[in-house]
């Protein structure tokens, strides 16, 4: 094996065959003693990661820094990486929703745990495929018990979000390849579980009758009008104009309509009931300010349990519910996403499911243009 390019860094081969690394600085840092030599075991990465760091205090000791106050991330480590990428034209166009999802996931890629120092401190330059896979594994939390992942969602997050930060860093020249490409990661089930109406009608009753009004309120326009948990949540009211309410979705930044009048008077009646005390439709009773997202799970865990629903319906369920049952009516999967905002029709059959009353309806509509004929 050859010597890894970076300074000072001496790779030795042991007794047993085996290569370990050492840090061997130059003599003038070490009577300053800035640095000592170092023992850096047998991991390239770790290995290649303290010399980085042991280095970026030898230089700062060159030009007369302070040795222990190096401010923000190392220059070509992990973290620097995403910090550049986070500044980028690319990122910051980016919806909130979706920046606030990538930071998230980025900030728990750099604080994975290696052996003496976290991710985000490695040099990107010396990230490979083997560690990115081992990587991969540990963020998935295998259970011991059943042999199965339990967080895949969020390690496949994380994995695709490094995955867009390591492109631009091939773009800018600060890596030479992208190791989370191609990774053959496994995919997640689509969620399946679909609230029947009479549930939803038993939320909006007993969060009413719990002094919820607007947990109610909430649920409708999700189900309703069959938007995300968080778009429901902070829809404005200069949306609704009396007639017809105009969601522009967080994620996507599509503009969809829904006209409340003739199909959906009890939700029109509801907006038209509920005081405008807010710039946001929807405010907690509670504190008199529009909910969280935090605040809003926990209300939704709070209605589901004194209503006595099952334990796995989920406030984002709420959509899913209101499009398999536009579904069941006979809707096209154009009309779905016109109502949904999808851009594509293969995102829309995560949400419908095919089931028996699908079926005859489109049985029913078959025969319905036979006879036409």
């Amino acid at each position: 094996m050859g010597v890894i390019p970076v300074r000072y860094l001496e790779t030795r081969r042991l007794a047993d065959g085996s290569i370990a690394y050492y840090y061997c600085p130059p003599k003038a840092a070490q009577k300053a003693l800035v640095v000592a030599p170092k023992a850096l075991g047998k991991d390239p990465i770790i290995a290649a990661t303290e010399a980085e760091r042991l280095n970026a205090l030898v230089d700062q000791w060159r030009i007369g820094g302070e040795t222990g106050g190096i401010v923000g991330p190392v220059p070509g480590s992990i973290a620097w990486l995403v910090e550049k990428f986070e500044a980028s034209h690319q990122f910051q166009r980016k919806r909130p929703a979706t920046r606030t999802f990538y930071s998230g996931a980025l900030k728990a890629l750099c604080a994975y745990r290696l052996e003496t120092m976290t991710l985000g401190q490695a040099p990107a330059r010396k990230l490979t495929r083997v560690h990115v896979d081992r990587i991969y594994l540990a963020l998935q939390k295998i259970d011991p018990v059943t042999d199965d992942p339990m967080q895949l969602p969020w390690a496949n997050a994380i994995m695709r979000s490094a995955r867009r930060v390591f492109n631009l860093g091939l773009r800018w020249g600060d890596v030479t390849e992208n190791p989370f490409l191609a990774m053959g990661m496994t995919g997640t089930p689509s969620r399946e579980t679909v609230i029947p109406r009479e549930h939803v009608d038993l939320f909006c009753a007993t969060a009413i009758g719990l002094g919820r009004r607007s947990m109610a309120l909430w649920a409708m326009l999700s189900y309703e009008l069959c938007q995300r948990a968080g778009d429901a949540r902070t829809l404005p009211w200069s949306r609704y104009n009396g007639h017809e309410v105009q969601v522009r979705q967080s994620k996507t930044g599509a503009l969809v309509w829904a006209p409340l009048l003739p199909d959906l008077p009890e939700l029109k009646a509801m907006l038209d009931e509920t005081p405008r005390v807010s710039p946001v439709i929807v405010v907690d009773e509670r504190t008199r300010k529009p909910f969280t997202i935090f605040n809003l799970s926990k209300a939704f865990n709070q209605i589901k349990d004194a209503a006595g629903l099952p334990a796995e319906y989920q406030a984002r369920d709420m959509r899913r519910a209101g499009l398999d049952e536009t579904g069941d009516a006979g809707a096209t999967d154009d009309e779905l996403r016109a109502l949904s905002g999808h851009r594509s029709r293969n995102v829309v059959s995560v949400y419908v499911k095919p089931n028996r009353k699908k079926a005859a309806n489109a049985l029913a509509k078959r025969r319905a243009h036979r006879s036409k004929q």
